[in-house]
Protein backbone atom coordinates (compact mmCIF):
# COMPACT_ATOMS: atom_id res chain seq x y z
CA UNK A 1 0.00 0.00 0.00
CA UNK A 2 2.78 2.55 0.78
CA UNK A 3 4.25 2.00 -2.72
CA UNK A 4 0.86 2.60 -4.36
CA UNK A 5 0.33 5.78 -2.32
CA UNK A 6 3.83 6.98 -3.18
CA UNK A 7 3.18 6.31 -6.89
CA UNK A 8 -0.08 8.25 -6.86
CA UNK A 9 1.49 11.17 -5.01
CA UNK A 10 4.40 11.08 -7.43
CA UNK A 11 2.00 11.41 -10.37
CA UNK A 12 0.42 14.48 -8.79
CA UNK A 13 3.66 16.30 -7.99
CA UNK A 14 5.14 18.55 -10.71
CA UNK A 15 8.01 17.06 -12.66
CA UNK A 16 11.50 18.40 -12.32
CA UNK A 17 11.30 19.85 -15.83
CA UNK A 18 8.05 21.69 -15.21
CA UNK A 19 9.51 23.04 -11.98
CA UNK A 20 12.64 24.27 -13.79
CA UNK A 21 10.49 25.97 -16.45
CA UNK A 22 9.15 28.26 -13.73
CA UNK A 23 12.70 29.57 -13.19
CA UNK A 24 13.64 30.17 -16.84
CA UNK A 25 13.25 33.43 -18.71
CA UNK A 26 14.26 34.20 -22.26
CA UNK A 27 14.83 37.79 -23.34
CA UNK A 28 15.78 39.83 -26.39
CA UNK A 29 17.29 43.22 -25.68
CA UNK A 30 18.56 46.02 -27.87
CA UNK A 31 22.02 44.42 -27.62
CA UNK A 32 21.69 40.63 -27.27
CA UNK A 33 19.64 37.54 -26.44
CA UNK A 34 19.67 36.44 -22.80
CA UNK A 35 18.81 32.98 -21.41
CA UNK A 36 18.44 33.08 -17.65
CA UNK A 37 17.90 30.18 -15.27
CA UNK A 38 17.17 26.50 -15.80
CA UNK A 39 18.71 23.88 -13.58
CA UNK A 40 20.61 26.65 -11.78
CA UNK A 41 18.72 29.96 -11.39
CA UNK A 42 22.03 31.82 -11.40
CA UNK A 43 23.02 30.52 -14.87
CA UNK A 44 23.01 33.16 -17.58
CA UNK A 45 23.85 32.78 -21.26
CA UNK A 46 24.22 35.75 -23.52
CA UNK A 47 24.33 35.84 -27.33
CA UNK A 48 25.39 38.97 -29.23
CA UNK A 49 24.53 39.60 -32.92
CA UNK A 50 27.72 37.89 -34.17
CA UNK A 51 26.57 34.68 -32.44
CA UNK A 52 23.05 34.86 -33.90
CA UNK A 53 23.85 34.32 -37.57
CA UNK A 54 22.72 30.66 -37.80
CA UNK A 55 19.52 30.12 -35.84
CA UNK A 56 17.55 26.88 -36.19
CA UNK A 57 13.79 26.99 -35.67
CA UNK A 58 11.42 24.10 -35.07
CA UNK A 59 7.73 24.94 -35.00
CA UNK A 60 4.85 22.80 -33.72
CA UNK A 61 1.08 22.92 -34.08
CA UNK A 62 -0.24 25.95 -32.25
CA UNK A 63 2.76 28.12 -33.15
CA UNK A 64 5.04 27.16 -30.26
CA UNK A 65 8.52 25.83 -30.82
CA UNK A 66 12.24 25.97 -30.17
CA UNK A 67 15.03 28.23 -31.36
CA UNK A 68 18.52 26.73 -31.37
CA UNK A 69 21.10 29.49 -30.95
CA UNK A 70 24.21 27.37 -30.50
CA UNK A 71 25.24 23.82 -31.33
CA UNK A 72 28.22 22.47 -29.45
CA UNK A 73 30.07 19.28 -30.38
CA UNK A 74 31.75 17.69 -27.38
CA UNK A 75 34.21 14.81 -27.71
CA UNK A 76 32.83 11.96 -25.61
CA UNK A 77 36.15 10.12 -25.19
CA UNK A 78 35.08 7.08 -27.25
CA UNK A 79 36.06 8.33 -30.72
CA UNK A 80 32.68 10.04 -30.96
CA UNK A 81 31.00 13.33 -30.30
CA UNK A 82 27.96 14.39 -28.37
CA UNK A 83 25.86 17.24 -29.68
CA UNK A 84 24.60 19.80 -27.18
CA UNK A 85 22.13 22.36 -28.40
CA UNK A 86 21.44 25.58 -26.54
CA UNK A 87 18.65 28.05 -27.03
CA UNK A 88 15.03 28.85 -26.31
CA UNK A 89 12.82 25.85 -25.64
CA UNK A 90 9.01 25.72 -25.84
CA UNK A 91 8.29 29.35 -26.63
CA UNK A 92 4.97 30.71 -27.85
CA UNK A 93 4.82 32.46 -31.24
CA UNK A 94 8.21 31.04 -32.17
CA UNK A 95 8.08 32.45 -35.71
CA UNK A 96 7.70 36.02 -34.37
CA UNK A 97 10.52 35.55 -31.84
CA UNK A 98 12.74 34.13 -34.59
CA UNK A 99 12.03 37.29 -36.61
CA UNK A 100 13.04 39.50 -33.67
CA UNK A 101 16.32 37.63 -33.25
CA UNK A 102 17.01 37.74 -37.01
CA UNK A 103 16.44 41.53 -36.93
CA UNK A 104 18.85 41.84 -33.99
CA UNK A 105 21.41 39.73 -35.88
CA UNK A 106 21.25 42.24 -38.78
CA UNK A 107 22.62 44.94 -36.46
CA UNK A 108 26.06 43.26 -36.60
CA UNK A 109 27.56 45.39 -39.42
CA UNK A 110 26.14 48.62 -37.99
CA UNK A 111 27.75 50.96 -35.50
CA UNK A 112 27.24 49.98 -31.82
CA UNK A 113 23.82 50.94 -30.42
CA UNK A 114 22.46 51.53 -33.95
CA UNK A 115 19.38 49.36 -34.48
CA UNK A 116 18.67 47.95 -37.93
CA UNK A 117 15.55 49.42 -39.55
CA UNK A 118 13.73 46.09 -39.09
CA UNK A 119 14.46 46.28 -35.35
CA UNK A 120 13.36 49.92 -34.83
CA UNK A 121 9.66 49.11 -34.28
CA UNK A 122 10.55 46.42 -31.72
CA UNK A 123 12.33 49.04 -29.63
CA UNK A 124 9.28 51.31 -29.74
CA UNK A 125 6.74 48.63 -28.76
CA UNK A 126 8.35 45.99 -26.54
CA UNK A 127 6.52 42.67 -26.00
CA UNK A 128 7.18 41.58 -22.42
CA UNK A 129 5.13 38.73 -21.02
CA UNK A 130 4.24 38.36 -17.34
CA UNK A 131 7.30 37.35 -15.33
CA UNK A 132 7.69 36.51 -11.64
CA UNK A 133 9.21 39.45 -9.76
CA UNK A 134 12.38 37.52 -8.89
CA UNK A 135 13.06 36.69 -12.56
CA UNK A 136 12.20 40.21 -13.71
CA UNK A 137 14.69 41.63 -11.17
CA UNK A 138 17.40 39.12 -12.18
CA UNK A 139 16.90 40.04 -15.83
CA UNK A 140 17.10 43.78 -15.11
CA UNK A 141 20.25 43.22 -13.02
CA UNK A 142 21.86 41.42 -15.97
CA UNK A 143 21.19 44.25 -18.40
CA UNK A 144 23.77 46.97 -19.00
CA UNK A 145 22.94 50.68 -18.61
CA UNK A 146 21.12 51.84 -21.74
CA UNK A 147 20.26 48.29 -22.82
CA UNK A 148 16.53 48.07 -23.60
CA UNK A 149 14.25 45.07 -23.20
CA UNK A 150 12.46 44.22 -26.46
CA UNK A 151 10.87 40.83 -25.68
CA UNK A 152 10.78 38.54 -22.66
CA UNK A 153 8.86 35.39 -21.82
CA UNK A 154 9.02 32.06 -20.08
CA UNK A 155 8.72 28.66 -21.74
CA UNK A 156 5.28 27.05 -21.99
CA UNK A 157 5.50 24.56 -19.08
CA UNK A 158 3.61 21.63 -20.65
CA UNK A 159 5.47 22.01 -23.96
CA UNK A 160 8.76 22.43 -22.11
CA UNK A 161 8.09 19.12 -20.40
CA UNK A 162 7.32 17.33 -23.70
CA UNK A 163 10.45 18.64 -25.43
CA UNK A 164 12.61 18.25 -22.32
CA UNK A 165 12.12 14.49 -22.21
CA UNK A 166 13.59 14.23 -25.69
CA UNK A 167 16.58 16.47 -25.01
CA UNK A 168 17.07 17.35 -21.36
CA UNK A 169 20.44 19.04 -21.73
CA UNK A 170 19.02 21.55 -24.24
CA UNK A 171 17.68 24.08 -21.83
CA UNK A 172 20.63 24.28 -19.48
CA UNK A 173 22.23 27.56 -20.57
CA UNK A 174 26.01 27.82 -20.67
CA UNK A 175 27.71 30.81 -19.15
CA UNK A 176 28.79 32.69 -22.28
CA UNK A 177 29.84 35.96 -20.67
Amino acid sequence: MPFLLGGVLGLRSPSRLEEEARFVVYAITSERVILLGGGDPETISSYVPAQLQQIERSEHAGGWGDLILETEYVHDGDEGYTTKRHGMLAIARVRRVHGLIAALAKTLPLAPNTPHASFQQCLITPDIGPLPDKLRQALRAEMAPGERLVWAAQPIPASYLKRGFAEQSFFYPVDAR
